[in-house]
């Protein structure tokens, strides 16, 4: 797969991903998501580590947040290998606990 290839393909995933969490359908992340996938949280201010963390935070959210607006910006993916990292720019209004 050339280089061009492959990074459309990251970032279709990625789409398919943010497409299915904000639908609520988080059951459909786990055919995408590595075992061994790392997500850097906003700020460097944490992370979460393997798909069993990562979709239980999607559940989580899911379940406790309403979110009222979704904008993605700037999506990028660098790919070495059979790897990928993608990383994009978001603002996000959500609604969680009333507040």
């Amino acid at each position: 797969m050339g280089d061009e290839s492959a990074r459309e393909t990251a970032l279709a995933a990625m789409r398919r991903i943010n497409a299915a969490w904000l639908a609520g359908r988080v059951d459909d992340l786990a055919d995408l998501l590595h075992p061994d996938i790392v997500m850097a949280f906003p700020g460097f201010a944490g992370r979460a580590a393997g798909r069993e963390t990562m979709l239980a935070g999607f559940r989580d959210f899911c379940r406790n947040a309403r979110v009222h607006e979704f904008d993605e910006q700037a999506p990028e993916a660098d790919v070495a290998g059979e790897t990928a990292v993608v990383t994009f720019r978001y603002g996000m209004l959500y609604e969680r606990s009333g507040k």
